[in-house]
C-alpha cells in the first residue's frame, strides 16, 4: 500500500522507462502504469518473497524453472545466481511479455537463460489467454473471470513432462508456477517429474479468484504435491524475511489468497529447507 499512494494522486505514469534491480540488472520498456512494474520502480524486486526464497534456495550450478516469467523479474534474477554452469527455463505464452522477456535478457547480456513462448497444460493443446480490462498483464489467465474481457490470446500448450524429455533436461532444484488459475493443470502435466527420487521444490502463488473461475480450490493443489510426499510452508512476516512455517495439512482457512507457498519434500530437501529456517 505504500508504494501505491502516488497512484492516487498520479493518473498517466511514464509508459517507457528503464528500471535497475537491487541484483543490477536492467528492465526495459517499463510502463509504470502496469501494478508489476511499480512494484519493480518503488522496491527495485519483484514479489519479495518469492525472491528471498529463491536467494535462499539456489546456489551456483542450479537449475530454475519460470513458469509465467512475464517480463522477467525472477528468470533473469536467478539466471544470475545460478551462474554459467546454472540453468533457467523461462516460460511466457503472452506475445507482448515475452518480447519483454527476450529483450531483457538480451541486454543484460545472459546465455544461460532459454526462453520459451509457450503454455504449460496437462495435455498438448492449443489454449485461450483472456486479458482484462480493469487488470494489468499479469493476471492474463485461461478463465473468464468476473471483469470485463480486453483480448484473447491464443498459445500452444505442451505438458512439462513432454517438455523435459524432449530437451533432455536432468536434475531441477525449484520451479515457480504462477499462472493464475492453470497451476492444477500443469502439475498433472508434471507427474513423471514429481515421480522423481528428488524433484524439485515449487514456490506457487495461491490465487483463490482464478483457481475457483478453473473449477478447483488451492488446497487441491496442496493435496496433489502431498500425494507425492511434498509438505507446503510459509513465508513469516516481519521486518524482514528470515524464515518460513509448516502449513497444516491442506485445511481452506490455512491458504490465504494471494500468498506464495514454498512445497518441498523433507527427506529430499532437507538442507534446502534448514537454509530457509523452518520454523
Amino acid at each position: 500500500m505504500l508504494f501505491e499512494w502516488p497512484s492516487r494522486l498520479i493518473r498517466k505514469w511514464p509508459a517507457d522507462v528503464a528500471i535497475a534491480s537491487r541484483e543490477e540488472l536492467v528492465f526495459w520498456h517499463c510502463d509504470l502504469n502496469e501494478y508489476l512494474y511499480r512494484l519493480l520502480f518503488f522496491c527495485e524486486v519483484h514479489e519479495i518473497d518469492v525472491d528471498w526464497i529463491c536467494r535462499c534456495l539456489l546456489k551456483r550450478g542450479d537449475v530454475f524453472v519460470d513458469i509465467g516469467a512475464c517480463y522477467g523479474y525472477h528468470a533473469l534474477t536467478n539466471a544470475r545466481r545460478v551462474g554459467p554452469q546454472g540453468r533457467v527455463y523461462a516460460f511466457e505464452p503472452q506475445p507482448d511479455m515475452f518480447a519483454a522477456l527476450r529483450e531483457n535478457v538480451r541486454r543484460n547480456d545472459l546465455t544461460n537463460l532459454e526462453m520459451e513462448n509457450l503454455a504449460l497444460s496437462d495435455q498438448n493443446e492449443r489454449l485461450q489467454l483472456h486479458r482484462f480490462l480493469s487488470l494489468g498483464a499479469g493476471h492474463t489467465s485461461i478463465a473468464r473471470l468476473e471483469h470485463p474481457v480486453s483480448g484473447v490470446l491464443p498459445c500452444a500448450a505442451i505438458t512439462m513432462d513432454e517438455y523435459i524429455a524432449k530437451k533432455g533436461i536432468g536434475q531441477i532444484t525449484a520451479v515457480k508456477l504462477d499462472v493464475e488459475g492453470a497451476e492444477l493443470k500443469i502439475l498433472r502435466g508434471a507427474r513423471e517429474l514429481l515421480r522423481r527420487p528428488k524433484p524439485p521444490m515449487w514456490i506457487i502463488e495461491v490465487n483463490v479468484e482464478t483457481a475457483r473461475a478453473c473449477g478447483y480450490h488451492p488446497r487441491e493443489l496442496l493435496r496433489l504435491l502431498s500425494d507425492f510426499g511434498y509438505q507446503a510452508y510459509r513465508p513469516v512476516w516481519g521486518k524482514a524475511i528470515r524464515r518460513i512455517r509448516r502449513v497444516a495439512a491442506c485445511p481452506s482457512e490455512e491458504i490465504e489468497h494471494g500468498e506464495n507457498l514454498l512445497c518441498a519434500v523433507p527427506s529430499a530437501h532437507a538442507d534446502a529447507l534448514a537454509r530457509v529456517g523452518v520454523a
